[in-house]
């Protein structure tokens, strides 16, 4: 990607070269920095570091009893443990209760749940297995738990950036580079990694993109 004149050149990973008045970029910083040219470079794209997430996302069927598995709420988020991270913890960051979240997609009173582990937290294949999560989901929850109709486990690379001391000071930094020229306005970048790291944020700086375009 490289300003040419009044457009931006960009240039696909198949050899496709595009000319646009303006670009949005909502890769990762770093991804972003390595597409850039050398002669064209973004102030500090590559400052943060990420985290990474595995979720585990569970379907349980119809409680016999009629009780819920969980309380009504978004979920919880388990603390920092006092000992530090290692492998000795449960791995888990904390629980979102997507049945109580989006309960109009859900027909049939399946409960589903989705497990964040990971993060600062060293994983093991053990940490994912579906015997131990269980296992700690009923320990939270106070309760056994039935045999999940359904598990899925993704293992999320580097998708929560670290926003360090100094952070807003550094994209205010880039945003006055983007301004000036070569790129004169016409390249915005966003998300996680520039702004808030929550969804919210996320939709709403897509939404606020290209005010400034004329």
């Amino acid at each position: 990607m490289s300003p040419q004149y009044t457009y931006i050149q960009v240039t696909t990973s198949s050899h496709s070269a595009y000319n646009a008045s303006h670009v949005v970029s909502t890769l990762p910083p770093p991804v972003l920095n390595t597409l850039l040219p050398p002669s064209m470079p973004l102030p500090h794209l590559a400052t943060n570091t990420s985290s990474s997430v595995t979720v585990v996302n569970l379907v349980f069927p119809p409680s016999p009893s009629g009780h819920p598995i969980h309380p009504s709420g978004f979920g919880y988020l388990i603390p920092r443990p006092s000992s530090g991270y290692d492998t000795s913890n449960s791995g888990i960051l904390g629980t979102v209760f997507d049945s109580s979240a989006l309960f109009e997609q859900d027909t049939g009173h399946l409960t589903k749940l989705t497990v964040m582990l990971g993060g600062p937290h060293p994983l093991t294949p053990s940490h994912t297995s579906l015997p131990v999560v269980l296992n700690h989901l009923a320990t939270h929850f106070g309760q056994p738990l039935p045999e999940p109709l359904l598990m899925r486990s993704h293992s999320h690379v580097s998708c929560i950036p670290t926003l360090s001391v100094g952070h807003l000071e550094r994209m205010d930094e880039l945003r006055a580079v983007l301004k000036a020229l070569p790129w004169n306005g016409r390249l915005e970048v966003i998300g996680a990694g520039v702004g808030g790291v929550s969804v919210g944020d996320c939709v709403e700086a897509g939404k606020r993109v290209g005010c400034m375009w004329t």
